[in-house]
């Protein structure tokens, strides 16, 4: 369930940005949001 959670987490912020970001970003972006 975390797992699910985290993967949607990812998907919202990288449609928040609206940009084409790279997995790596997301991540990186994620880990600074949490």
């Amino acid at each position: 369930m975390r797992k699910h959670l985290e993967n949607t987490g990812r998907l919202l912020v990288a449609q928040a940005l609206r940009t084409e970001a790279s997995d790596r970003s997301v991540d990186e972006i994620w880990s600074a949001v949490v």
